[in-house]
């Protein structure tokens, strides 16, 4: 097995294989000729670097070589405690990566597919524009000298607005035009607090959701809490990691949960008597409410509204019947 490191710009890859560093760029057809170049035998490892990677991600898939897209804090480290190498270019990151791929041998990764990666971009310009029109509208807080400034701020939120309302009539196309999807959404707004926007949002960035334990999806979502201690030294455990966007569309849903589900609320309420934060114990209704998600879609069972007595699950029917998505 032969283990090529490729540190990913925006422009350039810089590329080490064979104890060889050399550069081509980060185009299709570069991507192309480094692709011919590759032995069969091939393990090719390289950063998550956000929109930069795609491309090269995505034709190394569809060229069936094994690749592995690397976590950069993990690489890092390695780097750090392994080959105690502190310095940091593209040239020696592309080594460090072909070397983390020998020592370590993670697990091969596999790129999306074009449908999933559909609803990621749209939910990543929903997200944009509603972070555009909450920094407009807390300027309006502050009192404008010029009236004239504050008609235009006011134009900029209306129009801010109407293209938010515009993306989620596309995302109500795409969840219309994907039956799979739009199953998985209507099953997860079963479960008590999980509204259009958080069940969407579970689909785009956690694609994985009912195939994982829950101790998987916990620690995916960043909700499992982290035990720091040594020797008589116990600090507090702390939730970190794992997929900001994911953790942070739950929040929410769980202000909502522990207010309207009996269940949840006493849950809530027990954390609470014990002396926990309410932080800590907003934390646990997140991590139950990903589990109780990850559960739904992994048993295809719609989670029914509880009461003080009731804790069941009733079944969809068939026509609303659940099956795996494709890698």
């Amino acid at each position: 097995m032969i283990h090529v490191g490729i540190d990913v710009s925006k422009a350039t890859l810089d590329i080490f294989m064979n104890n060889k560093s050399f550069k081509c760029k980060n185009t299709q057809s570069g991507i192309n000729r480094l692709i011919q170049r590759l032995p069969e035998d091939v393990f090719v490892i390289f950063e998550s670097t956000g929109p930069y990677g795609k491309l090269l991600y995505k034709s190394l898939c569809e060229a069936d070589k094994l690749c592995c897209c690397a976590n950069p804090l993990n690489v890092r480290r390695f780097a750090q405690g392994s080959l105690n190498r502190f310095f940091k270019n593209d040239p020696s990151d592309a080594e460090v990566l072909a070397e983390y791929g020998r020592q370590v041998n993670p697990q091969p990764t596999q790129f999306a597919n074009d449908t999933q990666i559909e609803l990621e971009e749209l939910m990543f310009i929903r997200d944009a524009l509603t972070k555009q029109e909450r920094a407009m509208k807390n300027r309006t807080e502050i009192p404008f000298v010029s009236k004239d400034a504050e008609k235009a701020l006011q134009r900029t939120i209306t129009d801010i607005q109407k293209r938010i309302k515009n993306i989620h009539a596309q995302i109500d196309q795409f969840m219309n035009k994907h039956e799979i999807y739009k199953q998985k959404k209507e099953l997860l707004e079963t479960i008590v607090g999980v509204g259009p926007v958080t069940s969407v949002a579970l689909l785009a960035y956690c694609p994985e959701l009912g195939m994982l334990t829950n101790k998987e999806v916990a620690s995916l979502a960043g909700l499992a809490p982290r035990t720091k201690q040594s020797g008589k030294m116990r600090s507090k455990e702390r939730i970190g990691g794992g997929r900001k966007k994911l953790r942070n569309s739950l929040y929410m849903s769980a202000i909502s949960s522990k207010k309207f589900d009996s269940v949840m609320r006493r849950f809530y309420q027990s954390l609470i008597e014990r002396g926990k934060p309410s932080k800590v114990a907003l934390t646990a209704v997140m991590r139950k409410l990903i589990i109780y998600a990850n559960s739904v879609l992994r048993s295809g069972f719609a989670f029914a509204i509880r009461d003080t007595q009731t804790h069941a699950k009733q079944k969809l029917d068939r026509a609303h019947s659940v099956s795996q998505p494709s890698a």
